[in-house]
């Protein structure tokens, strides 16, 4: 079938598709069963909680990256290849583990909860997770991932644990502002998809910010109602 805007046989190209590959020389397609049973024997160790999440992490890592990459100098070029990505995430883990610690030892934490706490209607005791659920949806707009989750969560989940919530209910309610959070301008994949699709960020976020806040509404109305966190 031929018409206006159809494209002739001259005008189609024919492409390689090995050239659609990332990367052909790191593409391991024949070791692709393999790869896929050790990624879910991985997802099965982690949820049936055979060994400690980091153990389970860099076992599964060891055996991949031997199997992928049996030879040393390809191992070496690998390890080259990702050093930068990796020794950033490293220094803000390290970073965010100071910061708690800080915190935390110096009794700042509790201070701070103590004064929130004073701030809190008495009316409000025992229905905190309405109250974490609802910061949650402008905080973690406004502040980035790791202020909101090594800053504010801490304090959060200190008052929350006076107000008789458990730590699980207390980071159950503490995300429900992920849909927002996945908008705001602090987090980099955000400005990183409008620079490529050359969208304006203010339109964006004029078009998507509504839909994600119905989203996080629906979910802490689900929340609520399974009884994941106590009202």
């Amino acid at each position: 079938m031929s018409g206006p805007g159809t494209p002739s046989k001259a005008d189609l190209v024919e492409v390689d598709t090995g050239e659609l590959l990332c990367n052909a020389d790191t593409a391991r397609p024949g070791l692709f069963w393999f790869n896929a049973a050790l990624t879910i024997a991985l997802l099965t160790a982690l949820v049936l909680e055979v060994a400690p999440a980091p153990v389970l992490f860099m076992g599964a890592f060891a055996i991949g990256f031997l199997v992928n990459f049996p030879k040393p100098s390809q191992q070496k070029e690998r390890l080259a290849a990702h050093a930068p990505t990796l020794l950033s995430v490293i220094t803000m883990i390290l970073a965010a583990g100071v910061l708690t610690g800080v915190l935390t030892g110096t009794g700042m934490i509790e201070a701070m909860a103590d004064s929130l706490v004073n701030v809190i209607p008495s009316a409000l005791d025992g229905h905190f997770g309405p109250v974490i659920a609802f910061i949650a949806l402008p905080a973690q707009f406004f502040l980035s991932s790791d202020a909101y989750y090594f800053g504010a969560v801490p304090v959060l989940g200190e008052v929350a644990s006076q107000h008789g919530m458990t730590a699980l209910e207390t980071a159950s309610a503490a995300v429900l502002g992920g849909p927002i959070h996945a908008l705001s301008p602090l987090v980099p994949t955000v400005l990183l998809i409008a620079g490529l699709t050359r969208v304006d960020l203010g339109e964006m976020l004029r078009v998507n910010l509504k839909w994600a806040l119905a989203v996080s509404l629906v979910a802490i109305a689900a929340t609520f109602a399974f009884g994941i966190v106590p009202i």
